[in-house]
């Protein structure tokens, strides 16, 4: 992760792009027109290069990105969620609460990180179009919109690739890929209740050891044409 006035000055970007194309999306489709716009949610195995393919994904369609760490700081931050809610009206506020009382048990506080991360993540797709990587975003949206993408490789590949990419021996980023691998199957057991492994979820598998950047962009790209989410 970047140091933090440069993290800060990334999110602020990524929310400014956001309000900029839910505001030119807005004067052409009313809420009452969709029930939320298209959008590409990116799942991975950690160690792989999803970052650049969300960028290059994003500056191809000219949709925002919000990956897992502005995801993160978007949910526990009060001035960017109430930058995100002040564009919803009624109708969208109705909406979201009713796809809430269908994700979130009562027991959960308002205040509660989980409730803040699904509002801020519904909120952001029901405005416009966006890319969002990780964070189990794809169980959080309805079932019946968007693309959902996940990429994967053997854990050595991804091994090799997280010792080189961060600069530390195999050994080490083999430990840092079990520990972040377990603590994101906990989060979806603990909150969706279901098997972090099931592939079902995903609409488009691309194995990374089979494709390159290029290749697995182009797929992509196909699959959201053949989705047809453009629109």
């Amino acid at each position: 992760m970047p140091d933090k006035s440069a993290f800060d000055h990334l999110v602020e970007r990524q929310v400014r792009n956001w309000e900029l194309a839910q505001s030119q999306k807005s004067a052409k489709l009313s809420p009452a027109d969709r029930t939320i716009f298209g959008f590409i949610s990116i799942s991975h195995s950690v160690g792989l290069p999803t970052a650049e393919m969300a960028s290059r994904i994003g500056e191809q369609l000219g949709w925002p990105v919000f990956d897992r760490e502005i995801l993160h700081e978007m949910a526990g931050n009060d001035e960017y969620r109430e930058r995100v809610y002040q564009h919803m009206d009624q109708r969208d506020l109705g909406w979201l609460e009713e796809v809430l009382l269908g994700l979130i048990a009562p027991a959960f506080a308002r205040n509660d990180y989980f409730h803040n991360l699904v509002t801020t993540v519904l909120s952001i797709a029901r405005r416009c179009h966006v890319i969002f990587v990780g964070h189990a975003t794809d169980m959080i949206l309805p079932r019946d919109y968007g693309l959902r993408v996940r990429l994967v490789a053997t854990r050595e590949f991804c091994t090799k690739a997280h010792s080189r990419k961060h600069g530390m021996t195999e050994d080490l980023a083999a430990k840092e890929i079990a520990k972040l691998a377990d603590e994101r199957s906990q989060f979806v057991r603990n909150h969706f209740h279901l098997d972090p492994g099931e592939q079902s979820r995903h609409d488009l598998i691309v194995n990374m050891e089979r494709f390159s950047v290029d290749d697995a962009l182009a797929l992509i790209l196909a699959a959201v044409r053949a989705r047809d989410i453009e629109d």
